[in-house]
């Protein structure tokens, strides 16, 4: 079997086709790095995350510097729940091709995820700057500038927003109104 009609098969949602061809493959050429990477993502459509994850890793052990592997992986490991395995991922990815705005993207995400807010912004700052009109940073970086604001408001006044005397609560209401009036703005959006 070659890589080319494995991955056509792959391509066409015959995954189990798919999977059986890279295996094929795999039997005449162990180090095969696409075979490898491509079966872990056969893996991953057919639902079944830790083969993907460990067929992945095989890939990265014959080629450790590829960023798409890198960022797969991350993905995969991220779905497990296991975020501080999937942040090295990324992060060796981002090393690897600081300018992937995808790559970014799923960086921040991840911090974001193990509230690591402050260089989870950076990440999104820096995929919204590679790519002006990638929805999901700019959802993620809104989301998480919201969040953060939240925070830095709360701490200045020193008190958690359940907890607010009435007129606290306006105080904060006002700001919060203002600042996403601010965010909006910088963004393009006007109210309907």
């Amino acid at each position: 079997m070659d890589i080319n009609k494995a991955i056509s098969l792959h391509q066409a949602g015959r995954l189990a086709e798919a999977k059986a061809a890279y295996q094929s493959i795999l039997r005449q050429a162990p180090r095969n790095f696409n075979a490898w990477h491509l079966l872990g993502l056969a893996h991953l459509h057919m639902g079944n995350a830790p083969d993907a994850a460990a067929c992945i890793e095989k890939a990265l052990a014959i080629e450790p510097g590829n960023a798409e592997a890198l960022c797969n992986l991350g993905m995969v490991l991220a779905g497990l729940a296991r975020f501080d395995a999937a942040a090295q991922c990324f992060g060796r990815a981002v090393a690897i091709n600081p300018l992937d705005a995808d790559t970014q993207n799923g960086l921040g995400s991840v911090l974001a995820t193990l509230n690591r807010h402050a260089e989870a912004q950076i990440c999104f700052e820096r995929a919204v700057a590679i790519k002006p009109d990638h929805p999901q940073a700019q959802h993620n970086l809104g989301k998480i500038m919201a969040t953060q604001g939240t925070k830095d408001y709360i701490r200045s006044i020193g008190s958690d927003p359940l907890n607010l005397q009435a007129n606290e609560m306006r105080q904060f209401q006002r700001s919060e109104t203002e600042r996403f009036k601010r965010i909006a703005d910088g963004a393009g959006i006007r109210p309907q």
